[in-house]
């Protein structure tokens, strides 16, 4: 992702420049990781300055980010451009980077060394899946931030909201539809917040083709509603039945006695939080949740506590979640998964090539392919979360 200090870089900016990048201009460019493609201070030696006239510089590093800001002292170093974005659009199944170099994501992690190799490499042993369209064009699109999902009701103590879990198409390449399935039919889905001592409850209703499930991920929850994955939240009884647990290779279908399966709908209970945090939900559903996940089902939970509310932190437009996933697309715009059942009906699991999990070629940033972001010379506050890669 790329961030743009808006509208110009002032001058105490251009000082933080000079003293923590005596190398780069304010217009150098950033270029992705080597390993990601996301965006990531460019590296290169340092070149000596010819000399300036002028007053020396006398502020501190300290001083000057107090003055421009966190966000301002992350946009000079990321690299400020006017990101009018320019340069050849890779082939298919390839991407370029922005030094001019280009990789094969099939064939190796973008730091040049083979993925067979799998020395020091995390993702070695992980099937890469190269997309069929020409790679969206980098720090393009501006970021989009999840909506804040407005309560149906309130109490005295407790908020009460309500998701529908749809399929649906979004934009995600420009002049591409993407099939997606998203929390109220967008991806991500929209963000909940739950305030300091206040009790949360989601009615989540299922109009998707499958059983669902939804997990909090890093909250503190009652086990009714804990999203366990044969807890489901069945589909129309159109969509016929479903086993517990799928039969697998070597392993038989089976049912689970102990179950709390609900139809169309379920409310998700959350107490107070205990601290304030940036949690995430998502579709927790048994021997599906890769594939639920992969194809939209996931959103921000943001809780908040009394000791956060007492600190001096950025908030509003200003307190941003990132939402940073990896994708790879077929050539009509959906999304390559190797699922044994695209339809996520009855045979759970991926082919053998990507039984340690995929990684796509594609990084998006809530949604968007490579996003760039506008800021103000102010402190914001980022909220990343990665959405795991989905096992099988």
């Amino acid at each position: 992702m790329k961030i743009v200090l808006r509208p110009a870089v002032p001058a105490s900016a251009r000082r933080l420049a000079r003293l923590l990048l005596p190398g780069r201009t304010q217009s150098s460019t950033t270029a992705p990781s080597r390993r990601t493609g996301e965006a990531g201070p460019a590296t290169g030696e340092r070149r000596p300055q010819p000399h300036q006239s002028g007053p020396a510089v006398t502020m501190s590093r300290r001083a000057l980010m107090r003055t421009v800001g966190a966000a301002g002292g992350l946009a000079v170093i990321a690299g400020c451009t006017p990101s009018d974005g320019s340069g050849t659009k890779p082939s298919a199944g390839q991407h370029t980077h922005d030094n001019g170099r280009s990789g094969q994501y099939n064939d190796t992690h973008g730091d040049g060394r083979s993925a067979s190799s799998g020395r020091d490499d995390p993702n070695a042993d992980l099937q890469t899946l190269s997309s069929e369209i020409a790679m969206p064009a980098q720090f393009r699109a501006a970021l989009p931030i999840p909506a804040r999902l407005p309560p149906a009701r309130s109490t005295s103590d407790t908020d009460y909201y309500e998701i529908v879990q749809s399929p649906a198409t979004a934009e995600i390449v420009p002049g591409l539809r993407t099939p997606i399935m998203g929390y109220n039919g967008t991806f991500p889905g929209p963000t909940i917040v739950q305030n300091a001592g206040r009790r949360v409850v989601v009615t989540h209703k299922n109009a998707l083709a499958v059983p669902t499930v939804v997990h909090l991920h890093g909250g503190t929850t009652p086990y009714e509603s804990d999203g366990y994955p044969t807890d489901f939240v069945l589909p129309a009884a159109a969509y016929g039945t479903f086993a517990a647990m799928p039969a697998m290779p070597g392993m038989p279908a089976m049912d689970d006695p102990g179950a709390i399966v609900s139809k169309l709908q379920r409310d998700y209970t959350y107490p107070p939080q205990p601290r304030a945090g940036t949690l995430w939900y998502h579709d927790h559903r048994m021997d599906f949740t890769g594939a639920s996940v992969y194809h939209g089902l996931a959103g921000f939970h943001i809780a908040h506590d009394t000791e956060e509310a007492s600190l001096p932190l950025p908030q509003g437009a200003r307190d941003v979640p990132l939402m940073i996933t990896d994708r790879a697309f077929a050539a009509d715009g959906s999304f390559r998964y190797p699922a044994l059942d695209p339809t996520m009906h009855t045979t759970p699991g991926v082919d053998q090539t990507s039984t340690n999990g995929v990684m796509g070629d594609v990084i998006l940033v809530n949604g968007a392919p490579w996003p760039r972001m506008e800021v103000d010379t102010a402190r914001y506050r980022f909220r990343p979360a990665r959405s795991p890669r989905p096992p099988p």
